[in-house]
């Protein structure tokens, strides 16, 4: 019996031609859009992800990436993400390597895609045509859950296809084939480091398929193990750049621009060992063993300068944020299956996966630039005491304010370990009714258990009073009997038994303080590590059925039908302690739940010789926010084999996540300046239970050209355009502080309360998510796959094949600021060129793969004007500045294999190479007018666009028997 999703064609509502990007493999995929080709290679039954109708020889109306396991091997990934996020359409995922900061939600770590930019949470994720299980409370998918050695295929779909699948499909469908038919034994063992000896990687995977019964069962299990040791801090070159945009320290006045974009632009309120920021001894910086000195600024820009002693005020502090964090995984997966008869076959599948991710994140910026302490502290060098404390009569004390960026400290992070486990069974098979109609009816339970935990983060409470630290006089020694001359807590005095331990903030490590004592001071201020212990549950029950009923004048009418219900849920612990007062994380528990029931039907329906329609219609209700439909329209158009157009326009919908919907929120205090002005506040952040599911339409028109005059040609040009309403998101506090207190604008002022408490910040800003925006998307794809003719003389095959994207326009509005185009821009939007072109060479054993990839050069900002003088009014929409410009990137990869047979087992022995010629990133000039000092530790380019590894090799041997 022919499997579901074995050799047919699932057919796509959204994708590109499915060209495949290799040649071996790639052959049979890249024509199998055309009739008549798919004849010649002997495909059965034509199979593209997008929609549930399944016919034989036809081609989707809409793009579908095909990415073939020849391409999979070349790449050699440490994992399948890295194969997806390398096409085009893919952009700004979440990866290890660019979600350092993501603790609070628990992202950091993952592996979760982005299609089309619109954000991990519209691109839809599939194994097999399934639903894949939220590994996030804002209901990613992590890569890493899926088994790796399994996937065979990989089909992309760049286009709406909510009514073919449900929710969250805006972006479009990522669909990971498995290979559960594979027979026999398979081994893959790789190992990769980079050309600086680190990110050392080890790779272990096996798979064995056996049939039973005369081939009516088969057995299938699959494991993997792998290991990354990682990148401590930032080692590269390139990351003491210190390339930085500030606010033009001589203002917008007489033609200058209102932002500089320079190189050396360092901290000026921060040093490793601290610097004091305010009255007589401002400048003073303090080193090791109680050295001190006075900062030369250079030119200030607070909280940056430009110049000046840059060494001082980034002496390894700079840049410590990890650049690959270490992660370990495992993964195992089986299947049965049985043939009850011909037509009728039972599965059943388990898979397990355990991921722990691990990294630092910078130093502990536990009150960085806010430090205040007394001119009596214990551990102030006497010369910068006696300056603080001129004019002040015999005895008296000055408060001063200090910045550090607290070199001997901890550094801060993340260990997160995820695990996750999936059940599935299923029937599938063929129905005799009025026709052959294809089945699949299946259950899944899974469930998530993740272990979010913050590394080296102190209780402030704590910190506050180990820092105020005081000698031991006969004047203050009161009911405490500690030695006079010894150094105390200022509030050990009036309360012996608090346990406080006293604390230096001077110097690097503590500066003169003992070891022994900087570290019983470390241990008094830090907890254990604070953590987040969070449960997702999903259980999924759903039937799809395809066929073809009848025949009318132009062909066989298809017809696909199903019925999905799920309930989705998340709960978790966080210990008391930890649900507040801490620099990052304050977890708290999010608990919740929400049921979906839906029905789709899909149809394909022949108009005319060469012209098919298509039309989808689905119906889904959800527990929170009620019903709502979704559909979708399509024409297909081929007026001679050469050339087929097709146009497509849909109706999608991305509903509210659980962390959206019920997120018991975090609180932290934070300090930013808007306008001059500093804002210290408590951010109270939630979810809002009464979101309504995003709605988004999308147009796709595009021609399919394979010419017969030129044998082994294809190629397809798409045009599409979403239009995105209702779009879900939290306007961030600066923009809430900005609008109330700089635009006036009295509905934002609601969210935000005073407090009472002295020791409390005076502000606290509540954000929770709205909808409340609308994004319009444009952009053409490109997609171009020839095969060469080689002639009798020139043995081997040539393929070449490329593909790209390029953005028109990215708009977002969100009603109350300018509106914003964010394509061309590398800074965080979207380049307006990405693209990657394959030459594949096989000879016999050999394989040879060369690859080019990269993207266009940006700006910083659509919004920005450039110019070095004369230049013109700087708004709050249209800010000047003297380089908006951003470089392109273009990487070379490279890999060969040979394949060598030792009776019946093959051996392929594989060598890859990424980034050949190291080309380093580009430096980003990170930074604006409200951008944290601690900015100062990020990776200064953006790593979703640019290779900040340098070049990496990997290494390894598949076997198989």
């Amino acid at each position: 019996m022919t499997s579901y999703s074995g050799r047919r064609i699932l057919l796509a509502s959204a994708g590109a031609t499915a060209l495949c990007l290799t040649a071996a493999a790639g052959h049979a995929q890249a024509l199998a859009l055309n009739d008549a080709a798919a004849s010649a290679v002997g495909v059965e039954e034509v199979t593209i992800t997008g929609t549930r109708v399944v016919r034989d020889g036809y081609d989707a109306p809409t793009p579908v990436t095909v990415v073939g396991e020849e391409l999979i091997r070349n790449i050699a990934p440490n994992n399948i993400a890295e194969v997806v996020n390398q096409m085009p359409a893919v952009i700004g995922s979440t990866t290890p390597n660019n979600s350092q900061g993501a603790i609070s939600n628990g992202a950091a770590g993952v592996n979760a895609l982005n299609l089309r930019g619109l954000g991990t949470i519209r691109t839809l994720v599939l194994v097999d045509g399934h639903r894949s299980a939220a590994s996030l409370a804002t209901g990613e998918v992590d890569i890493n859950t899926i088994p790796q050695q399994l996937v065979k295929r990989i089909d992309i779909v760049t286009g709406g296809a909510s009514a073919d699948y449900g929710s969250d499909a805006v972006g479009g469908v990522v669909n990971f084939i498995l290979d559960n038919d594979y027979t026999g034994l398979k081994s893959d063992l790789q190992y990769g480091e980079t050309t600086y000896g680190d990110n050392k990687s080890y790779k272990a995977a096996a798979t064995a398929g056996v049939k039973f019964a005369d081939g009516r069962g088969h057995v299938l299990l699959s494991g993997e193990f792998y290991n990354g040791d990682g990148v401590r801090n930032n080692p590269r070159p390139w990351a003491a750049q210190r390339y930085f945009t500030v606010v033009n320290p001589a203002g917008d006045k007489n033609g200058q621009p209102y932002y500089l974009s320079s190189w050396g632009v360092v901290p000026s309120q921060l040093a490793p060992g601290g610097i004091i920021t305010s009255g007589p001894a401002k400048g003073i910086y303090f080193g090791t063993g109680g050295a001190y000195g006075r900062l030369n600024y250079g030119v200030e820009a607070n909280p940056w300068m430009i110049g000046g002693d840059q060494v001082t005020t980034c002496l390894n502090s700079c840049g410590t944020v990890d650049l690959m964090p270490a992660e370990k995984r495992r993964n195992g997966y089986g299947r049965l299956s049985f043939e009850i008869t011909p037509d009728v076959e039972l599965y059943a599948s388990a898979s397990y996966s355990w991921a722990r991710v691990r990294s630092n994140n910078g130093n502990n910026y536990s009150n960085v630039n806010n430090i205040t302490l007394s001119s009596d502290n214990a551990f102030l060098p006497t010369e910068v005491r006696a300056i603080l404390q001129q004019g002040l009569a015999p005895g008296a004390a000055r408060t001063f304010t200090m910045g550090s960026s607290n070199q001997g400290m901890p550094l801060y992070g993340f260990d997160n370990i995820r695990e996750n486990q999936r059940y599935l069974i299923g029937s599938q098979g063929t129905i005799h009714f009025g026709g052959a109609w294809k089945y699949d009816l299946y259950g899944a339970a899974s469930r998530s258990n993740v272990h979010e935990e913050i590394l080296g983060n102190f209780s402030l409470t704590r910190m506050t009073l180990a820092q105020d630290a005081v000698f031991v006089t006969a004047a203050n020694v009161g009911q405490s009997g500690l030695p006079i001359g010894s150094i105390a807590c200022r509030s050990t005095l009036a309360n012996p038994a608090n346990g406080c331990a006293p604390l230096s903030r001077i110097g690097i490590a503590g500066g003169a303080q003992s070891a022994a004592d900087y570290q019983r001071g470390l241990d008094y201020v830090a907890y254990d590590n604070p953590y987040r212990d969070e449960r997702l549950r999903e259980y999924d029950v759903g039937l799809n059925v395809s066929g073809s009923p009848f025949d009318n004048w132009a062909g066989p009418v298809s017809v696909a039908f199903g019925a999905e219900w799920r309930r989705v849920s998340i709960n978790g612990f966080v210990p008391s302690q930890f649900q507040s007062g801490w620099q990052v994380g304050n977890y708290l528990v999010t608990a919740g739940h929400y049921t979906v029931a839906e029905g789709y039907i899909e149809t394909v329906v022949p108009v005319l010789k060469g012209m098919d329609a298509t039309g989808a219609l689905r119906h889904t209700d959800y527990s929170t926010s009620g019903g709502v439909n979704t559909w979708k329209l399509g024409l297909n158009y081929r007026p001679i084999e050469d050339i087929k157009f097709r146009l497509t326009y849909s109706h999608d919908i991305r509903a509210p996540n659980l962390s959206e919907l019920f997120g018991a929120g975090t609180a932290r205090t934070n300090r930013t300046t808007i306008d001059g002005v500093d804002y210290y506040y408590l951010q109270d952040q939630s979810g809002n239970p009464k979101l309504k599911p995003e709605s988004a339409n999308t147009l796709g028109l595009g021609v399919v050209l394979s010419p017969r005059f030129v044998p082994g040609l294809a190629a397809s040009v798409d045009y599409f355009r979403i239009d995105l309403d209702k779009r879900i998101g939290t306007i961030g506090v600066n923009d809430v502080l900005t609008l109330c207190f700089v635009q006036k604008v009295s509905s934002f002022c609601d969210s935000i309360g005073t407090n009472s408490d002295p020791a409390a910040p005076p502000y606290t800003v509540h954000v929770w998510p709205i909808n409340y925006a609308s994004t319009r998307q444009e952009g053409i794809d490109f997609d171009v796959t020839y095969h060469v003719p080689l002639g009798d003389r020139i043995p081997g095959r040539l393929t070449l094949h490329g593909l790209a994207t390029h953005y028109l326009r990215s708009f977002s509005d969100d009603g109350f600021s300018p509106t914003s185009d964010g394509a061309g821009v590398n800074l965080g939007g979207l380049p307006s060129w990405s693209y990657r072109a394959d030459i594949n060479y096989a000879l016999d054993a050999w394989r040879v793969t060369l690859t080019g990839r990269g993207v266009s050069a940006g700006k910083v900002s659509n919004e920005y004007i450039e110019c070095t003088g004369n230049c013109p009014v700087s708004t709050l929409q249209n800010r000047t500045i003297n380089d908006n410009s951003i470089a392109g990137a273009f990487y070379v990869d490279g890999s060969a294999s040979y394949d060598l047979k030792i009776g019946n087992v093959v051996n392929q022995l594989f060598f890859t190479v990424r980034n050949i010629f190291n080309r380093r990133p580009v430096i980003i000039p990170l930074g604006g007018a409200n951008t944290a000092v601690t900015t100062s530790e990020q990776v200064q380019t953006n790593s979703s666009l640019y290779d900040v590894l340098g070049r990496t090799f990997r290494v390894g041997l598949r076997t198989s028997f």
